[in-house]
């Protein structure tokens, strides 16, 4: 199995996450240094004044994250992937939080879904727009509504409009705790944490063996452990797929490496960020996510996640209209500021283009 043709799959969204101060320490600090003893990272952050144990829970949560795995035979942390990739992400949209809204659009019978998320950073006009539109609140932090294509889209034009006008541009590692810290000052002590609009992605090789025993691994547990998903043995996941421990080997091994899974006890469970990206790629359904940011008095810049499993005809439209994909990963696709109504235009051509393909 090991001479099969590698399959590169990047798998991106939309969506939200929240962190604490703590949470974006280590992951500063992890994806700076690449690797950190725990005595050191705990020693470091106790000095920032920590408390030991609230380290100690931080830590195991950033292995379900797939922000840092442990290696216990050298008692040292290491930063994955994804977690680098996510603590950049931070980074560059820091800035913009206030002026950002992402979503989420699909097509089913006649009728658009449209999912608006929601962030500690956005402005009470934006909130009163979203509810006046129609949009009730659901979880986990979004708002959601059911329309005809012609209203959702008068929906989303009602809610760029109220975006808050702002200069944008990348931030850093201190703007990032000065920014959060700021709004987990203002809230309740029982919730030290801030709800931001991220694009988490995730650059994997799947050959067909590999994406075999996932989509078991994925099935068997339905979900991570965290998410009341049931770990799986190796004598499960062997049974299961018919084969050998040596089969399975190499498979496991790499989603381990990556951060897709990782050991509960003698058990093997999928981590919440590696489910999230990929469980899409056995599921496929035309659901887009978006962010748009208004960055200036008139012009807007949309982004448009593009995994590489998107339906292909939506991914040339996007490009068709002047959508440019990301030069690295191919994600989001980023178009360049314009005015809302041609933020508009290419939004109502996504939905048309969306629901074609589900019509067929």
């Amino acid at each position: 199995m090991s001479s099969e043709v590698k399959e590169r799959v990047v798998s991106s969204f939309f969506g939200t996450r929240y962190f604490t101060l703590l949470d974006l320490e280590i992951k500063q600090r992890i994806s700076v240094n690449g690797l950190c003893s725990r005595q050191d990272l705990g020693n470091n952050l106790c000095q920032k004044g920590y408390a030991e144990e609230d380290v100690e829970k931080e830590l195991i949560r950033q292995g379900h994250c797939s922000t840092i795995r442990y290696l216990p035979d050298k008692d040292t942390y290491v930063s994955l992937d994804m977690g680098k990739a996510l603590w950049m992400d931070i980074c560059h949209r820091i800035n913009e939080q206030d002026q950002l809204l992402a979503g989420s659009l699909y097509y089913r019978k006649g009728f658009i879904t449209l999912d608006v998320y929601r962030t500690d950073f956005q402005s009470p006009q934006l909130r009163k727009a979203a509810i006046s539109s129609g949009l009730r609140r659901a979880p986990v932090m979004r708002r959601t509504g059911r329309f005809q294509p012609g209203d959702a889209s008068r929906c989303l034009k009602g809610l760029l409009h109220v975006l808050p006008e702002a200069a944008c541009g990348p931030g850093d590692y201190a703007g990032v705790l000065q920014k959060t810290g700021e709004k987990i000052g203002r809230k309740p002590p029982k919730t030290p944490w801030v709800w931001l609009a991220v694009h988490p992605v995730i650059e994997v090789d799947l050959p067909p063996w590999r994406k075999t025993v996932l989509r078991a691994l994925f099935s068997l547990t339905n979900g991570p452990a965290t998410w009341r998903g049931t770990p799986v043995s190796l004598y499960e996941l062997t049974g299961y797929l018919d084969a050998s421990l040596s089969d399975i080997e190499e498979p496991l091994t790499y989603f381990l490496g990556t951060g897709i899974i990782q050991t509960a006890e003698n058990d093997y469970t999928p981590t919440e960020e590696g489910y999230a990206l990929l469980s899409g790629i056995f599921r496929p359904r035309h659901r887009v996510t978006f962010a748009v940011t208004r960055c200036g008095r008139l012009l807007y810049r949309l982004e448009v996640s593009s995994p590489s499993f998107l339906c292909p005809e939506v991914l040339d439209f996007l490009v068709e209209a002047g959508g440019c994909p990301h030069e690295s990963r191919g994600t989001p696709v980023v178009f360049s500021p314009g005015r809302r109504s041609h933020v508009m235009e290419v939004m109502e051509g996504l939905m048309k283009t969306i629901a074609a393909i589900e019509d067929r």
